[in-house]
C-alpha cells in the first residue's frame, strides 16, 4: 500500500486516538499517515506517534486540516481520511487493493 495516504485531522486530545494509529499501522502496512494538528501539540504527537507525520493545521476547521494534510504529502494514488475517535476496520487493505485495481498486487 505504498501509493495510500491516510490523513487523520485532529485536536490532539481523543482519548482514542492511540487506537485510530494503531488502526493505521495494523490495517495499512505500508501506508503514510499524516496527522494534522493544532501547532501547539504537534511535537507532543510527533514524539508519542514516531511512525506518523505531525503536520501543523492552519485553521479553518477539519477540511482545512485534511487540505493541509494532502499539500505536504507529496505524490500518493489513493486517498482517505479517519476522524481521531475511529479505526480502520479488518479487511480494510482488501477493500484499497479493490478500489485501486491492485488486485492480488501489494497497493
Amino acid at each position: 500500500m505504498r501509493d495510500l495516504l491516510i490523513v487523520t485531522p485532529t485536536l490532539g486530545v481523543s482519548p482514542w486516538r492511540p487506537e485510530t494509529v494503531a488502526s493505521v499501522a495494523a490495517q495499512a502496512p505500508g501506508g503514510r499517515h499524516r496527522l494534522v494538528a493544532p501547532p501547539n501539540r504537534v511535537a507532543e504527537l510527533a514524539a508519542r506517534f514516531p511512525a506518523s507525520a505531525v503536520v501543523a493545521e492552519p485553521g479553518g476547521g477539519m477540511y482545512a486540516a485534511i487540505n493541509a494534510g494532502l499539500a505536504v504529502a507529496g505524490e500518493w494514488g489513493a486517498f482517505t481520511y479517519l476522524n481521531d475517535d475511529d479505526v480502520l476496520l479488518p479487511n480494510f487493505s482488501a477493500v484499497v487493493r479493490a478500489a485501486t485495481g491492485a488486485g492480488g498486487r501489494e497497493a
